[in-house]
């Protein structure tokens, strides 16, 4: 959390959260979250969380979340890391920026013919390749307040390859007898080998060393060093015997192909006694090739390869496993391009109309050249196993789309040599990746698995008319004006896209395999009429009875009314606004979604619904006559053929919960109050919710109906609640609730609704749940949570349990 962080977030009628974090990190610039505390609106603290984190190599790891609630604390989570991940800044990393455990003094990766046609050669590079070491850091497990924990395993990323990776290999070779000693052949790829040469000569010549390095294809000698051939850059150091050390590092450009080592000892005629030959060894580097496997080449990042759930005394109860391979066996991971991090470019200065001069200029980076986000591997399927304790084994396979990643090959912007497109970004192809093709149920039986469900999705991308956003892209270079001039520095200029699409489901097909071998055959097409948006217009079902279901969707964009131009100038483009069904192209149904401005809340809602069925006479279902300035429903009604029933609702906490529910009355003929949102005082003893009125409460009510009134509340005398009722007739539009109340005779539950009309109220502790319901006969149902929030009782009228939740955490 930087200079700016949150502190505060409040929810309206609910309450606020507070945010803690002041202590410094030692690894980027900011402070560490260390509490979250959640407050009701009365600014009663309902829940805290605490952080904790332990600090390793410069990193904080989070490793447990408290949650205190009365004064007692439960370990809501904890966590475990794979361990090993080093300082942040560490050179250990791979291509892609992962931790591989290398040993390197900077990033410059190895590429393959760098050095290649270059006078001075860079021999630094780094072993940025992936390795198993890329976990490190990652969360292996969850524990949970009952004892219970998830473990994760995760494993590199694997994309099949028609090469094997590049890697950095070593090897050693010790001779310490007389005779000769060779080392498996090795292959190397273009690039220089760095050995390290170490034997002794005694000054008598009792032992000879010779170390030689050969090219086993053409069983060519590639240099040799010994007695005879002494590097002329190394000093000896005089072992205790009188014998000179010499030891030495060499670099040998090697051209592609097989080596080896060969060092030989070789005995002099005579040897004193106590004269004891020294070693002779060479330990060397180099860069070579595997072969592709089956499973793929590891490549950047990590995936998850087993989920374990346990329960508290280490008992597995299920676990699910994934693979990555193909039906075939084969590694079904695709890599996005590599990292890039050489340039080039070659400078050519005229010298006479057949002679010129040229500078051709190489550059390595440490950072990566190739600008895109994340995706070093795209899987094209993924199997899924869940065992259960029983061992249980459920298996569904995943194919989904592969979009690779894809970038204008030239933008020229002026008449110069064409600009090479080589580092301008990648467009992502986001919209046309893990699509999910086929998903392949399959069920056990007697160890063969059998597929008893498939379903298949056919997909439409269109990339053409769908808006992109053009970007401009710089690179300088050095352009010769003429012979012999100097070299000026210019820059070139171009334009490239950046493209989106859209998706479009066209089929989704179902094929379900019965016990007894039947198969029941599902095909649903989808058409869309508007290529401006991507909602279907119609989509037809066919079942294996060649039965068709026809659904036609019209949308406020195909419709001309005023209403629905301000739809779609708003975007409230999702809801349909006709749907027409038809069964074997004869229509059975069809359902209109009328929307409406409700302007006195400057809103635009669904004002009515109607229907038809076949070719019946269209009728209402329901009219919603008013919304609050939240969007929240006031009243609606549901005509009917001898009366109109009226539904209102009265919403409290800062209009976030419905407070109250009442039939066959009108939002204008209705009020509430438990004196929760404003003009009450918390009292442990209230009849519901947590406040009462202890003090004289008057409301006037205004813009009523006339009629009969039913005016309800309920009076506490000692411990004591009662229900008082009264009738009510109002005659000039207009009623004023007046009602005594003291310290000791509080109020509660105030209701005033037609005769006739039914009213249910509600009662909530905001961020916890419900509280409270009572019904129209005025009986109440309480709820009853414990500190942590959850459900501790439900009680009747007279309080008594009639439901008790009981939760168990490992202490």
């Amino acid at each position: 959390m930087g200079k700016g962080r949150l502190n505060r977030i409040t929810i309206p009628g609910k309450g606020y959260v507070t945010i803690e974090a002041n202590t410094n990190r030692t690894d980027i610039v900011g402070k560490l979250l260390s509490k979250i505390q959640v407050w009701n609106s009365a600014g009663t603290l309902i829940t805290e969380y605490n952080f904790t984190y332990n600090l390793n190599n410069q990193r904080h790891y989070l490793t447990k979340i408290t949650q205190k609630v009365d004064n007692r604390y439960i370990n809501y989570r904890e966590f475990s890391y794979y361990p090993g991940l080093p300082a942040q800044n560490s050179k250990s990393q791979d291509l892609w920026g992962y931790y591989n455990g290398a040993v390197n003094s900077n990033l410059f990766p190895y590429t393959v013919g760098f050095n290649d046609g270059l006078t001075l050669k860079f021999t630094g590079f780094a072993n940025r390749n992936p390795s198993t070491n890329a976990v490190a850091g990652t969360i292996n497990m969850i524990k949970y307040p009952t004892g219970g924990y998830t473990k994760f395993e995760f494993e590199n990323n694997r994309a099949k390859t028609s090469t094997g990776n590049i890697t950095q290999q070593t090897g050693n070779l010790n001779q310490t007898v007389v005779g000769q000693k060779e080392s498996q052949p090795f292959n190397v790829i273009t690039e220089i080998l760095k050995a390290t040469i170490t034997f002794s000569i005694h000054p008598m010549g009792y032992y000879l060393p010779e170390i030689s390095l050969w090219n086993t294809d053409n069983i060519q000698l590639i240099k040799r060093w010994g007695y005879d051939n002494l590097p002329s850059n190394c000093t000896p150091v005089q072992n205790s015997d009188g014998s000179q050390k010499y030891s030495f590092t060499e670099q040998i450009n090697l051209s592609q192909g097989n080596y080896k080592w060969i060092i030989k000892i070789l005995k002099d005629d005579y040897v004193p006694p106590g004269i004891q030959i020294q070693p002779a060894s060479v330990n060397y580097t180099y860069f070579t090739q595997s072969e592709p496997s089956a499973n793929g080449e590891l490549c950047g990042g990590i995936r998850i390869k087993t989920i374990s759930n346990y329960d508290n005394g280490d008992v597995l109860l299920n676990q699910t496993k994934y693979s990555y391979l193909t039906s075939q066996g084969i590694c079904s991971g695709i890599m996005t391009p590599k990292p890039e991090f050489v340039k080039q470019m070659c400078i050519g200065i005229p010298l006479s109309p057949v002679l010129a001069a040229y500078l051709f200029v190489r550059e390595i980076f440490e950072t990566n050249l190739n600008r895109y986000n994340g995706v070093p591997v795209e899987y094209s399927e993924v199997t899924e196993e869940q065992t259960d304790a029983t061992n249980n084994i459920q298996r569904t396979v995943y194919n989904y789309s592969t979009a690779g990643l894809w970038r204008q090959s030239y933008i020229i912007a002026e008449q110069y040599d064409p600009f090479s497109a080589t580092f301008i970004p990648y467009s992502l192809n986001d919209y046309g990746r893990g699509l999910l093709l086929k998903k392949t149920d399959y069920k056990l039986t007697n160890g063969v698995f059998t597929a008893v469900k498939e379903e298949n999705n056919d997909f439409n991308i269109v990339e053409t008319n769908v808006p992109r956003f053009r970007a401009i892209a710089f690179r300088k270079y050095l352009n010769p004006e003429g012979p012999n001039s100097n070299l000026r520095l210019k820059y070139q200029y171009g334009n490239y896209d950046i493209v989106s699409g859209k998706v479009y489901l066209t089929k989704n097909t179902i094929k379900e395999t019965a016990d007894n071998g039947g198969t029941i055959i599902t095909v649903t097409n989808y058409e869309y009429g508007n290529s401006e948006f991507v909602q279907p217009t119609r989509v037809t079902q066919e079942d294996s009875r060649n039965k068709s279901l026809q659904t036609i969707y019209s949308y406020c964009y195909d419709l001309p009314d005023n209403i629905y131009v301000a739809m779609k100038n708003a975007n409230i483009i999702k809801t349909p606004i006709i749907i027409t069904k038809k069964t074997d192209n004869a229509q059975t149904e069809q359902v209109k979604n009328n929307f409406s401005f409700f302007t006195e809340n400057g809103i635009i809602k669904l004002a009515s619904v109607t229907r038809k069925i076949k070719t019946g006479e269209e009728y209402t279902e329901v009219i919603i006559d008013n919304y609050d300035k939240k969007g929240n429903i006031l009243q609606f009604h549901k005509p009917g053929e001898t009366y109109t029933l009226d539904i209102s609702y009265i919403w409290g906490y800062d209009s976030t919960y419905a407070i109250a529910e009442v039939k066959n009355a009108k939002y204008s003929d209705v009020f509430h109050t438990s004196f929760e949102d404003s003009d009450g005082v918390n009292d442990a003893f209230s009849k519901t919710g947590s406040k009462t009125r202890k003090t004289n409460y008057s409301k006037t009510i205004s813009g009523i109906s006339n009629g009969a009134y039913i005016l309800s509340f309920w009076k506490r005398t000692g411990a004591v609640w009662t229900m008082q009722t009264t009738q009510v007739n109002v005659s000039n539009r207009q009623y004023t609730i007046s009602l005594a109340a003291t310290t000791t005779n509080p109020i509660d539950e105030v209701r005033f609704y037609p005769s006739g009309a039914l009213m249910n109220t509600y009662t909530y502790d905001p961020l916890i749940g419900i509280t409270s319901e009572t019904d129209p006969n005025g009986r109440t149902i309480y709820y009853e949570y414990d500190g942590f929030g959850r459900l501790r009782y439900i009680r009747d009228n007279e309080k008594n349990i009639i439901q008790e939740y009981k939760y168990h955490y490992k202490e």
